[in-house]
């Protein structure tokens, strides 16, 4: 008797010790690809955050940013634009130099595995780039100099 009493209140300590993942969410699933897998969850209400000398995870929730252009670095020697009309676009991206030098500048529009899909030199300040035979998806516009890379833009094609 003595040994079952005992073993009930090892348990009950025991289970107060023990913790798990637990949430309450609308919807989540699991993504794979080439690079690796993911699991999310939509409309999870906790979190925790790990954070290390060089950088930080919130776990447990997605994170809205919004970064008009992606680069390798600070640039300070070109100021592009680019104008997407409409934003997404259904057809056509307008990229604008404003008032920049066009010496040896060229554009490449790539998907969102990197793969090439065009590669051409700019010859005026306003250049039309047309997207229509391509499938709706995210794509990336790089303005290059040479070997050069100066700003890259995310598109979004419907």
């Amino acid at each position: 008797m003595k040994i079952k009493i005992t073993l009930y209140v090892m348990s009950f300590f025991f289970a107060l010790t023990i913790s798990a993942q637990s949430n309450t969410v609308s919807a989540g699933g699991d993504a794979t690809g080439s690079n690796g897998s993911v699991s999310y969850s939509i409309g999870q209400v906790s979190y925790m955050t790990v954070s290390s000398g060089s950088g930080f995870i919130i776990e447990g929730l997605q994170q809205p940013f919004i970064e008009p252009t992606l680069s390798t670095g600070p640039i300070n020697t070109i100021n592009l634009l680019a104008k997407v009309y409409p934003n997404p676009t259904i057809n056509h991206i307008e990229l604008d130099l404003g008032d920049q030098v066009l010496d040896n500048l060229m554009y490449q529009v790539m998907d969102n595995t990197g793969k090439l899909l065009l590669s051409k030199n700019i010859t005026s300040k306003t250049t039309k780039i047309h997207l229509d035979d391509y499938a709706a998806s995210t794509y990336f516009l790089s303005v290059m100099q040479g070997t050069r890379l100066f700003k890259t833009f995310k598109i979004i094609k419907q």
